[in-house]
């Protein structure tokens, strides 16, 4: 079985400046050497409401197609939050999985 992992990853940072493409590129490049490949999707904007107010992001979404394992899910979290918190300074990282089925 197979898994699309899914990373969302806020363009600015929290005071409002711009993240650089940089760390996208190293991103994306750790991820496509440890699992094969990747892909980012961009202009993309999210929008949700808490306590009554409206937030919005623009982000970058990474996808990773990987094996379905409790190992793989367990390296995303530690990667999520030990690495990509910090690298895009948020206090957590999107990150989601989708049944995936490759042909």
């Amino acid at each position: 079985e197979m898994l699309d992992a899914l990373i969302h990853l806020p363009l600015y940072y929290n005071d409002g400046t711009k993240v650089e493409d940089e760390k996208f590129t190293q991103t994306i490049e750790e991820l496509a050497e440890k699992f094969g490949g990747g892909t980012i999707y961009e202009n993309i904007t999210g929008i949700w409401y808490s306590e009554g107010r409206r937030f919005e992001d623009r982000i970058k979404v990474v996808e990773i197609t990987v094996p379905e394992t409790p190992e793989v899910k367990e390296w995303f979290a530690t990667y999520a939050q030990d690495t990509l918190r910090h690298r895009f300074r948020q206090e957590k990282i999107w990150l989601r999985f989708i049944k995936s089925e490759v042909m």
